[in-house]
């Protein structure tokens, strides 16, 4: 039986701020991995991304409201940061992790 790719993601840190910033470099090769999901953020991955954003310097900063997202669970969770997988598998979340 083959698994179907999800539709629904959660992702990270790592994946959230190049997503978001046009500037970053690796913004173009993760725009390509999530391509067509519907992406959201759960846990630390919210808060995370939110408090950096929002204090990037000059123009790179994202406004409060603008940075706030809905949690969601039980989606796969996205990341750029293979170290993490193993910590990620012990709490039994699924990971992709993309380059």
């Amino acid at each position: 039986m083959t698994a179907l790719a999800p539709r629904e993601v959660a992702v990270d840190t790592s994946v959230t701020v190049p997503w978001l910033m046009s500037s970053h470099p690796s913004h173009g090769s993760v725009t390509a991995a999530v391509d067509g999901l519907r992406l959201r953020l759960t846990g630390h991955s919210l808060a995370e991304p939110y408090s950096i954003l929002t204090r990037l310097p000059g123009d790179a900063r994202v406004a409060p409201p603008d940075a706030a997202a809905a949690r969601e669970h039980d989606v796969p969770l996205v990341t750029r940061d293979a170290r993490a997988r193993g910590t990620y598998a012990l709490i039994g979340v699924h990971t992709m992790v993309v380059a």
